[in-house]
């Protein structure tokens, strides 16, 4: 590890993205995502708590790309400190560790009717710290 690399705080974000249909502004639904966020201190100033809002976003977008998707909130429900590291160090897997490829979040739809325009949106969440990390690019 190089002794000069700059070290960064990083805190484990989770929060539910609350989205509708655009045909169907009544039918509120949520996913709960994660993300990871960090900078250089460890306190949490408005900027990273906004910067939050906009990775569970992104990781929303990211998983469920259908257009016909509008974001109605995001709630943070907490924040949980992972420490101080280097990139180098927070990335490394451990030693021994086997990783497999995992298949991107799914969505499916479903119907209680036989027209098809009824259709409901079931989202299937299966994000994981790994993929929220890549996915969220830092701070």
């Amino acid at each position: 590890m190089n002794e000069n690399a700059a070290t960064h705080h990083y805190h484990l974000i989770t929060g539910e993205v609350f989205f509708h249909m655009k045909e169907k502004e009544q039918e509120v639904s949520a996913v709960r995502l994660n993300g990871i966020v960090f900078d250089e201190g460890k306190k949490l100033p408005v900027r990273l708590i906004s910067r939050s809002h906009q990775i569970l976003q992104l990781n929303f977008k990211r998983s469920y790309p259908d257009e016909n998707i509008v974001i109605d909130d995001v709630v943070l429900f907490g924040f949980s400190y992972l420490g101080e590291f280097t990139a180098e160090e927070f990335h490394k897997e451990p030693e021994g560790m086997k990783t497999t490829p995992v298949m991107p979040p799914q969505t499916q739809t479903t119907s209680d009717t036989p027209n098809n325009s009824e259709a409901k949106l079931k989202v299937v969440p299966k994000l994981i710290l790994e993929e929220a990390v890549a996915k969220a690019g830092g701070n």
